[in-house]
């Protein structure tokens, strides 16, 4: 019996442990795919991961250990999950207290893609940012919108803006 109960015991330890290796090597792929130099991973690729491939993503985006720009290709690739979680996750990246800002763009950028129109009440604040880099994404990710609330905040934005990149992409 007692053979019985530690056999017992070890496939269940060991369904816990390969569940966590299958989470972790899906994290190893999603990295891989965001780790190419001139490769672009599509929706389709994450979409191989699984229906988990917005967790990961997250888990990646995340994930302070990996290098930067895997990051940042992370909290992009979100943009084809778009959903409430994903709008969730990507504005408290973009609005944490001294938060690189590559992240910031690449989040704007995600939130411009994923959510469109919704978004622009969440994009407005950054074309205040005091950094120019992030009024820059800011303004081209609100610029992608052809709507008249985004001419609005474009035209409002020039009358004070006073960098001269992002005068330069309020006019485009």
């Amino acid at each position: 019996m007692k053979v019985l109960s530690t056999l017992l015991g070890g496939i269940v330890l060991l369904a816990a442990t390969a569940g966590a290796a299958d989470q972790g090597s899906k994290a190893d792929q999603v990295v891989a795919l965001l780790s190419g130099y001139e490769y672009e991973a599509s929706k389709a690729d994450f979409d191989a991961v699984g229906p988990e491939a917005p967790a990961v993503l997250m888990q990646v985006a995340s994930d302070a250990g990996l290098v930067k720009i895997v990051r940042a290709r992370a909290l992009l690739a979100l943009r084809f999950y778009p959903g409430e979680k994903t709008k969730a996750f990507i504005l408290g990246v973009v609005s944490a207290q001294g938060q690189d800002e590559m992240l910031v763009r690449k989040g704007l950028h995600a939130l411009a893609a994923g959510f469109g129109k919704k978004a622009l009440d969440d994009l407005a604040p950054f074309l205040e940012h005091e950094n120019p880099d992030v009024r820059e994404a800011a303004a081209r990710a609100v610029g992608g919108m052809a709507c008249k609330k985004a001419l609005k905040l474009l035209t409002g934005r020039l009358a004070v803006e006073k960098n001269a990149m992002v005068l330069t992409v309020l006019k485009e």
